[in-house]
């Protein structure tokens, strides 16, 4: 799954549109025309005191975003075992997801530069 965490392109309709408002960052995928909403946040604390329960995950885990900066971080959590099975990220399949966090940082230096994404996996019981 192109959409979810991790984001990772495929061999073909990898195109992502990227759409912000006041309030939600919205993420965009021609693969299966998904689409990730964002609720934005004025800080890491104030989304984090507004994860949803675990049990009411949607399907690309929860997702909240804030500033850092000229830096746009999106955490996800919760995320859903069957989306991981469709995921780049195939070694989280058999790990506990509970801890599991997925960070993307977004960052545009100016009007006429790509953007840069980088992608962050946490899970503090992950063993190697």
């Amino acid at each position: 799954n192109t959409a979810g965490p991790g984001m990772m392109g495929t061999l073909y309709n990898s195109t992502y549109q990227f759409v912000q408002t006041d309030d939600y960052f919205m993420i965009s995928v021609e693969m299966a025309h998904d689409a990730r909403i964002v609720p934005l946040f004025a800080s890491a604390a104030e989304a984090r005191a507004n994860t949803r329960p675990e049990v009411h995950s949607p399907w690309f885990g929860d997702s909240r975003g804030w500033y850092e900066g000229d830096t746009l971080v999106v955490e996800t959590v919760n995320i859903n075992l069957l989306q991981m099975s469709q995921s780049s990220i195939q070694f989280l399949q058999k790990e506990s997801l509970s801890n599991v966090s997925v960070v993307i940082q977004i960052q545009k230096s100016s009007i006429s530069s790509p953007l840069t994404m980088t992608i962050f996996i946490a899970n503090p019981g992950l063993r190697r």
